[in-house]
């Protein structure tokens, strides 16, 4: 009943997942706090592709983020997944090739399609079931709280890194450290096939960030 109440007054073109609060909402608004986790395990089964939005809701198995096309003019905002031929009851390969890179094209063409090209429906990717349970509901909200753990802590190493007295190109040369991202040559040796990870000076180990401080 209150699922359908909220539905016909505040979301009835839409979804929850999409729906803000309005204004001095009631309690039963509290339910946003879980659209985080809930976010994080439905994705969309592939039917027809008439509910589905390309850009905005997931879709590919196996990935967390939406699908964006490339370049991003090539389908228009809101966009369905307009990418199956009805006729062969299979994916529209020369459209998606255009949109996508060659990852998510063969991430896209390893979902299997129905040939009664049923409706789209959302259902729950943690769970063999396809349905939601407690215990992958509890698992998810346990990784965002280690993800926003992890960030605050991340936050606090750079509030603490930038306010030392020294000089700026100290304190950039320790977030290059933190960052990983010195141009030795084990890192630059990874993106550029000529250069040799070993230490130019000892030329026994690799020269990673440890070993060249």
């Amino acid at each position: 009943l209150c699922s359908r109440a909220m539905r016909a007054r505040y979301f009835r073109n839409g979804n929850f997942l999409a729906a803000s609060r309005g204004y001095n909402p009631s309690f039963i608004w509290s339910i946003c706090a879980t659209k985080k986790v809930l976010k994080r395990g439905l994705i969309w089964r592939i039917g027809n592709g008439i509910q589905t939005e390309i850009s905005n809701d997931r879709w590919i198995p196996d990935m967390e983020e939406t699908p964006k096309p490339s370049p991003a003019n090539v389908l228009d905002q809101g966009a369905r997944v307009c990418l199956i031929d009805w006729d062969n009851r299979g994916w529209r390969r020369d459209l998606i090739g255009l949109c996508f890179d060659e990852a998510m094209v063969n991430s896209i063409f390893s979902i299997a399609l129905s040939h009664r090209l049923c409706d789209d429906r959302m259902i729950w990717s943690k769970h063999g079931s396809r349905e939601y349970t407690v215990k992958t509901g509890y698992q998810i909200a346990h990784e965002l709280k280690e993800c926003v753990n992890q960030y605050n802590a991340q936050r606090g190493l750079w509030k603490w890194l930038w306010g030392l007295s020294l000089p700026h190109k100290i304190r950039h040369f320790g977030w290059k450290c933190c960052k990983r991202i010195l141009p030795v040559n084990k890192n630059v040796g990874s993106r550029v096939q000529q250069v040799h990870p070993i230490c130019s000076i000892c030329q026994e180990e690799d020269e990673t960030i440890m070993h060249a401080i």
